[in-house]
């Protein structure tokens, strides 16, 4: 079994390889060995008291002939398999390159570079090279990601991303625009024009707080965050019951993360935020409230391990729901 794992910086002497993910306009670049009927990003070994960013530079001009290009380093990878160095860890860097301009002809054992929109379905290392890319979206998704308070003027923002954004095409969950967290009647609102001009209310009047995500100008997600007192289904129910006081406790009532960008570490940045801010704001405390049933497919409070995994405490545990509290 292959595994593949991801570092921020490792000890440069171990990084043996460069590979390079390369884009040419909106296009990726692969190559096709001479010997191979398979693609693959360009890359290769560290040549001894090389640079590994002249590793990356050569092997990309090499295998693709890139004459005009950025580079950018992501992060390190590494590769542990049976075959692969007796089975021992073994580093490489991993790249991204915007290529601008080739050489009209390959002077190396790769036989063609393509420049394709898809992914190929024929990889030469399929157990390696796809995670590659997926990582480097990740990061890209990472890194491009920004908070921005929920304000009146952000309504349709909010709305649109409820109906278009959120959840898979046609499913229900569409029209729930958090209103649960605020309004202790919150079935009686049946059709979906008085939901959402229910939430534009609560938005507009300042009660619905938290943040929206964005990609670039994308909503992404949703974070349901605020004081507890404003939380009424919860602040009234003796369930709930940890403080009265006002700008004591900040709720982490909701997490909601668009479907192509959930499993990319989303849900800890919002975590980090929401008890960054909180601090910020002169809160004692951040509470959340986990399902007791980690089977139940909507995990929008948040799953017990991201509450744990920031410091967490189980203040309580409910029928359906713990109580879980972390001191600022």
């Amino acid at each position: 079994m292959t595994e593949v794992r991801f570092y921020d910086k490792v000890e440069d002497s171990l990084l043996r390889f460069a590979v390079i993910i390369a884009r040419s306009g909106d296009k990726w670049v692969f190559c096709k060995h001479r010997e191979r009927n398979t693609y693959e990003v360009p890359g290769g070994h560290r040549e001894p008291g090389e640079n590994i960013d002249d590793t990356a530079r050569r092997e990309l001009y090499e295998e693709t002939g890139a004459l005009r290009y950025t580079l950018q380093p992501i992060c390190v990878y590494s590769v542990t398999a049976p075959d692969n160095f007796d089975g021992q860890e073994s580093f490489g860097m991993l790249y991204y390159a915007q290529i601008e301009e080739f050489e009209p002809e390959l002077h190396s054992e790769i036989e063609k570079i393509i420049l394709t929109a898809e992914l190929p379905e024929c990889w030469t290392y399929p157990e390696i090279q796809p995670k590659l890319l997926a990582e480097l979206e990740r990061r890209r998704i990472l890194n491009n990601i920004r908070f921005e308070k929920l304000t009146p003027l952000m309504a349709d923002d909010f709305l649109h991303y409820f109906e278009n954004e959120a959840f898979p095409e046609n499913d229900s969950r569409s029209c729930c625009f958090c209103l649960e967290s605020h309004l202790p009647n919150e079935s009686e609102y049946t059709a979906i024009e008085d939901r959402r001009e229910k939430a534009r209310e609560l938005i507009l009047k300042g009660i619905m707080t938290g943040y929206l995500i964005y990609d670039n100008n994308h909503v992404i997600g949703w974070c349901n965050t605020g004081d507890k007192t404003d939380y009424l289904p919860i602040y009234e129910n003796d369930e709930f019951r940890t403080d009265d006081e006002r700008g004591k406790v900040k709720v982490l009532y909701c997490i909601d993360i668009a479907p192509n960008y959930q499993g990319k570490g989303i849900a800890n940045i919002i975590m980090e935020k929401v008890l960054s801010d909180a601090k910020e704001e002169g809160y004692s405390y951040v509470e959340g409230y986990p399902f007791v049933d980690t089977d139940f497919v909507w995990q929008y409070h948040g799953p017990v391990r991201l509450y744990e995994k920031y410091g967490f405490e189980m203040y309580g545990k409910k029928s359906w729901f713990y109580i879980m509290r972390k001191a600022l």
